[in-house]
């Protein structure tokens, strides 16, 4: 009879699918396509030169993140180097993605979205927003969300915020107001018990003494994102998500 002490004592052993469908699809989707964890088809792996890097992350986990460690006594050795096998193919077949509609997609990136005044890609581009350089390691449906309803994944309560991840997971949006009637829109960078800083929509780092400050407003789930619901059509959206797709870090 397999009971549960079984199951956390002996190693998984057999068809890699299977392997990948008990240990990885929870977090990185069913068919590598991403979810709680990065996307694996097509993904650049930055932390991985070859296949061997890839079986020590998985045998090893990523410190710091929400990718734990497989032991031996959950996975045998056969199995874990034929499952790193099947997902480096994926990164190598998912590179074929279509260059043409990428390229299509920067120009409406640049041009009719103008996203770059308030996100940064390879070194170009606003601070406003986040860096948007590795966010191909994200899954499309992820992205698909963000473009067409940009606050779903905004916290909406200190809840959810968290010190350790960057945003969007932590952005918060404030609305401050100065002594001086002054009022300024911006994401807030930090805080402490004295002090804000804050960088406003010109990408211009600020600091306040809150003794400046008339009020501090605090917009949990907002953001001064757009939805592009209504600027892509639904063929520039397709192009749009293989752009973002195709930014994978350094290669």
């Amino acid at each position: 009879m397999i009971t549960l002490f079984s199951l956390l004592t002996f190693a998984f052993a057999g068809a890699p699918e299977d392997a990948y469908k008990q240990l990885c699809s929870g977090c990185h989707g069913e068919r590598g396509e991403g979810g709680r964890g990065p996307m694996l088809l097509g993904s650049a792996m930055p932390r991985s030169k070859d296949v061997n890097g890839l079986l020590q992350i998985i045998r090893q986990g990523i410190p710091g993140t929400d990718m734990p460690p497989i032991p031996a006594n959950r996975l045998d050795n056969d199995t874990l180097k034929q499952l790193a096998e099947k997902v480096w193919t994926w990164r190598v077949s998912g590179e074929a993605s279509s260059a043409a509609g990428a390229g299509r997609g920067r120009a409406l990136f640049v041009g009719k979205g103008k996203c770059m005044e308030c996100h940064r890609v390879r070194g170009e581009g606003g601070t406003l927003g986040p860096e948007l350089s590795a966010t191909g390691t994200r899954s499309r449906d992820y992205l698909k969300t963000a473009l067409l309803q940009p606050e779903k994944e905004i916290s909406d309560s200190f809840a959810n915020y968290r010190w350790t991840i960057d945003i969007p997971d932590n952005f918060l949006q404030v609305r401050l107001t100065t002594t001086r009637g002054e009022q300024i829109v911006a994401a807030r960078v930090n805080e402490d018990s004295f002090t804000i800083q804050v960088r406003d929509k010109t990408g211009r780092l600020r600091s306040f003494e809150k003794s400046q400050l008339a009020k501090i407003e605090k917009n949990w789930g907002r953001t001064p994102m757009p939805s592009y619901a209504n600027t892509f059509s639904a063929n520039e959206l397709e192009d749009i998500l293989a752009y973002l797709s195709s930014l994978r870090g350094n290669r």
